[in-house]
């Protein structure tokens, strides 16, 4: 907690890494890192780390108040220019590039532009492409109008 206020966010991430090793169920520890990650413009990490804590303690304040802010920022995100830092960051993240290059993917975003219909339809008939496309709108990598 103390690094975060301090705005040291990449070592309060790898000490609450270090919290959820020695204990996995530590809600307190998501709903910080979902702060942290909140606060370095890593939406689809913050979304991620508080469903993880809700998924352990489904009413818990912290984690449902820190998610919906992560929803409200990311929704209110699409309707202004692209956060070119965001973006920037986002495509340096390694689980980011991985999505990008996997091939179902790179379909998917191929026929986001070229033919919506059938990126749409896709998308509804596979949960883990909605999780992906989830992911890459959290991240300010996809964009809905």
């Amino acid at each position: 907690a103390a690094l975060t206020k301090l705005l040291a966010y990449p070592d309060a991430l790898r000490d609450l890494e270090e919290c959820l090793r020695l204990d996995p169920k530590f809600v307190k520890a998501y709903s910080r890192k979902g702060a942290a990650h909140f606060f370095m413009k890593e939406y689809h990490k913050a979304l991620d780390a508080y469903t993880k804590g809700l998924s352990i303690e489904k009413d818990n304040e912290e984690c449902v108040r820190g998610r919906e802010q992560v929803v409200a920022k990311i929704m209110d995100s699409q309707g202004q220019d692209v956060d070119e830092e965001q973006v920037r960051h986002a495509m340096a993240d390694p689980e980011i590039q991985q999505m990008l290059h996997d091939p179902q993917v790179k379909l998917f975003l191929r026929d986001l532009q070229e033919n919506p219909q059938e990126a749409q339809k896709a998308m509804k008939s596979d949960p883990k492409l909605q999780e992906v496309v989830s992911k890459l709108v959290a991240a300010g990598i996809i964009r809905t109008r």
